[in-house]
């Protein structure tokens, strides 16, 4: 404000080139990585199936749902097992929690800070060795 009154002028805002994406393109996008972690939550295999068509998949579940406690890994004995055995062959697979299900019911905003809380997280932890 202040500046205003001494003729100074703010910085006006850089031209759009032909690679900036419009506010409807960016919130298209949101929409659809939202989707998808949303996806990932209620239906952990069809997540992976269409991530492992990506050229760099992004391991969701491992990264960001597992230490938000919205997915776990669950062992499924196979037919073969014998429940007793330890080390026998199984099957392991991502299954949503009760804090997953309890998750997809809330508002967005509220499942917004959540992710955003354990992202902060994960990175402050990753920083803590400095």
């Amino acid at each position: 404000f202040l500046l205003l009154l001494r003729g100074v002028q703010p910085p006006q805002p850089r031209p759009l080139d032909k690679h900036t994406p419009s506010g409807e393109k960016l919130a298209q996008h949101a929409a659809a990585q939202w989707e998808s972690i949303l996806l990932c939550v209620v239906n952990p295999a069809a997540w992976v199936e269409l991530a492992s068509q990506k050229e760099e998949p992004y391991n969701l579940p491992e990264k960001l749902l597992v230490p938000a406690g919205l997915l776990d890994l669950q062992r499924v004995p196979r037919d073969d097992d014998d429940e007793e055995e330890l080390g026998g062959d199984s099957d392991w697979f991502w299954a949503m929690t009760r804090a997953g299900a309890h998750f997809v019911l809330q508002e967005l905003s509220a499942q917004v800070w959540l992710i955003l809380q354990v992202y902060i997280s994960d990175d402050e932890r990753k920083l803590s060795f400095l």
